[in-house]
């Protein structure tokens, strides 16, 4: 007799998605510097609950071409969804009230996860005797984002002494985590019960929390890689807002910043960072700041995320360290800053806004030497550079079939740019 069939699997349910973006360039890029606003008002140590007549204040812009259904997308990809719901909640219609409240929620569910994972993180680390540092948001949250949850985080990053790293993967296998990736930068660390991503809006506390390990402070963009010392500030261990941790802390997120928005993913959340972070510098982490960051190598990496910083939040910086930071450019990266915004610096401009065909070529490399570099790093970039896009490619014996689909996607890059590009009419 035979057996009837059994109906199939149903399949799985997609994953939550924001809808397409409707604004236009222009009442995109106008609708972010908006939200920018709104964040940077926040202010530090408000309760987030603004009092009515203060939120009555807030007018929706209305220029042609914003979608205000826009708006709880922008919000969260650019990380500023808890810092501006409690502000917005009131003037926004119900869908756009109930999708941004929505986005805040799962940020400050997801970070609650986070600040328990890098709790037990710094109680394992205490016991075994290890130094360590928290880098980026892990090092910010406890000191300027009271509370922690109104800034996302996307993992958890972890310097080390690079003679400390066995032991710290030992203690990580210990606690649960395990190796999946390695770049150039870091190696990835994930819980076996948490490395599938269940929601595509970007937050969210079931979305993949990893440990990424460092043995060095260093950022780099095609070939060009700024290091810093980061012995003194180790020997401080946690205390992040000690001695040398203040300077060398701004110059690593402004480093991380700049090579962000080159690549045309910067976030307003890191702006924020920055205007958060720089009330806390006194006189001498300033000078600390201009000298980590000065000369024509290092100027590059600092200037452009503090001008970009100053041009949201003026106030937030003293008088001098842009002048003097700004001496050792090259004259194309300053003007390649005036005609850009937060939008053309940012994943959602980044394939609709023009840009010159050549950009990094021309403003990024100080010389012939590293001339030829950044078009290596572009054209034929190494196994570890690739990491980042082909984690699990790069790390097999077939990894130049990495470089390979790299060639692949930097001719769809050029076709896009060359469609793009400035003076070609629509």
């Amino acid at each position: 007799m035979t057996e009837p069939k059994s109906d199939p699997p149903s399949p799985d349910p997609p994953l939550p998605v924001h809808p397409q973006l409707r604004s236009s360039a222009q009442g995109r890029s106008r609708l972010t510097t908006w939200l920018l606003r709104i964040a940077l008002q926040a202010g530090e140590g408000r309760s987030g609950l603004e009092p009515a007549s203060e939120a009555a204040a807030i007018d929706l812009p209305s220029d042609d071409g914003i979608v205000v259904a826009d708006l709880p997308a922008l919000a969260e990809g650019h990380g500023l969804a808890c810092l501006v719901a409690p502000r917005l909640s009131r003037i926004l219609a119900e869908p756009e009230r109930r999708a941004l409240n929505d986005a805040a929620a799962r940020c400050r569910a997801r970070d609650a996860r986070l600040h328990r994972d890098q709790t037990a993180l710094d109680a394992a680390i205490a016991a075994r005797g290890l130094t360590h540092l928290w880098l980026k948001g892990a090092w910010l949250v406890g000191a300027c984002y009271p509370p922690p949850a109104c800034r996302p985080r996307a993992d958890l990053d972890l310097l080390v002494p690079a003679g400390d790293l066995p032991a710290m993967a030992d203690l990580l296998h210990t606690l649960g985590y395990r190796p999946t990736s390695q770049t150039w930068k870091h190696q990835v660390w994930l819980r076996p019960d948490n490395r599938s991503v269940v929601d595509l809006r970007g937050e969210h506390p079931d979305n993949p929390r990893p440990v990424e390990l460092h043995g060095r402070l260093v950022e780099a963009f095609r070939g060009i890689s700024l290091v810093l010392d980061a012995d003194a500030a180790l020997a401080r261990g946690a205390d992040a807002l000690a001695g040398p941790c203040r300077a060398l802390g701004m110059v690593h997120l402004c480093a991380h910043l700049t090579v962000d928005m080159l690549s045309r993913r910067a976030r307003g959340m890191q702006l924020v960072d920055l205007a958060r972070l720089a009330p806390r510098l006194d006189a001498e982490d300033w000078k600390r700041v201009c000298e980590l960051g000065g000369g024509r190598h290092s100027a590059r990496f600092v200037w452009p995320a503090l001008a970009l910083a100053a041009r949201h939040a003026p106030a937030a910086l003293p008088a001098g360290v842009l002048d003097e930071l700004a001496g050792a450019l090259r004259p194309e990266l300053r003007a390649w800053l005036e005609t850009v915004d937060l939008d053309a610096l940012s994943r959602f401009g980044r394939k609709d806004r023009r840009r010159a065909l050549l950009e990094v070529p021309s403003i990024w490399p100080i010389d012939g030497s590293e001339r030829r570099r950044v078009w290596r790093a572009i054209l034929w970039p190494g196994r570890w550079e690739l990491a980042d896009r082909y984690p699990s490619l790069s790390a097999s014996r077939l990894w130049r079939l990495a470089q390979l689909r790299h060639l692949g996607f930097s001719a769809r890059t050029l076709a896009r740019r060359w469609r793009l590009r400035p003076g070609r009419s629509t």
